[in-house]
C-alpha cells in the first residue's frame, strides 16, 4: 500500500517529528534512555505489541535505512513475518513537502502470506483511510506546535 500527501511543513520538521516519536516509544517500551542522535541506521529495540486481530506479540523494531529529510524505513520483525513501513520526503522548496509513506508485510511461510492475502482484501481500504489520516495527523501537529499550541 502507498499514499502521497503534500503537507504544509518542512522535511526538517518532518524528520523531527518522526525522530521524536521514535525516541519517545524507545523510552517508553525499554529501559533504555535515548535521544535523536541515537537513532541511526540499524538501530533496534524490542517491544510487545498487538497485532491487527489483537494478539500481543514481542516485535523487533529495526531502523534499516536511514537519510535525514529523505528516507526512513522501519522493519516490524516478528514471528508472523517483517511488517515494513517507508516514509520518503521531497521538499517542493515552497514550503511544503510530499510524503510517500509506504507499507508491505513480508513472510516466508507460505499459509501466512496466504493468510495476509485475504485479510488485505478486507482491510486494504481502511488501512489506506488510516495512514492518510496518520500522515494529516502529523501535518497538524506539527503545525500546532510551531504556534506553540498543544494537541492532547
Amino acid at each position: 500500500m502507498k499514499v502521497l500527501l503534500n503537507l504544509a511543513v518542512s522535511e526538517v520538521e518532518f524528520f523531527d517529528f518522526l525522530l521524536n516519536s521514535v525516541v519517545h516509544d524507545v523510552n517508553e517500551h525499554t529501559n533504555k534512555n535515548i535521544n535523536e542522535k541515537d537513532i541511526v541506521r540499524g538501530f533496534h529495540y524490542t517491544k510487545n505489541i498487538k497485532n491487527k486481530v489483537g494478539k500481543e506479540a514481542k516485535v523487533k523494531i529495526l531502523i534499516r535505512e536511514l537519510e535525514m529529510h529523505k528516507k526512513y524505513l522501519a522493519a516490524f520483525i516478528s514471528a508472523d513475518g517483517e511488517n515494513i513501513i517507508q516514509y520518503n520526503v521531497t521538499n517542493l522548496n515552497d514550503g511544503t513537502i510530499d510524503v510517500e509513506y509506504s507499507e508491505e508485510f513480508i513472510t516466508t511461510e507460505k499459509m501466512q502470506r496466504w493468510n495476509f492475502n485475504i485479510v488485505n482484501v478486507f482491510y486494504k481500504k481502511r488501512a489506506h483511510k488510516k495512514a492518510v489520516r496518520l500522515i494529516q495527523n502529523i501535518e497538524t501537529y506539527i503545525i500546532s506546535n510551531r504556534k506553540g499550541e498543544q494537541i492532547d
